[in-house]
């Protein structure tokens, strides 16, 4: 129901925010490894690439399915089955 498509939506989006392939600019974060710290300049820019490519297409699919949940779409769909 909702909660699952709400919690697949947030593992879906946490998941392409740190995609490589999803998000380019991540790959400018690697020199610093795991244990170092970007400047705060370069991770906020990679933070915002994340937001924009990978967390807000996520939101808007999950939404769009919230939505579709809430009209007679999901009935029409299993009375087709």
């Amino acid at each position: 129901g909702r909660i699952k498509t709400l919690l697949d939506g947030a593992l879906t989006a946490g998941k392409a925010a740190r995609n490589e392939d999803a998000v380019p600019e991540i790959k400018k974060l690697k020199e610093f490894g795991s244990d170092g710290t970007p400047p705060v300049a370069l991770a906020n820019i990679v933070a915002e690439a994340a937001i924009e490519q990978a967390v807000k297409p996520t939101v808007t699919t999950c939404v769009a399915k919230l939505a579709a949940m809430e009209t007679d779409t999901a009935e029409q769909i299993s009375q087709l089955r």
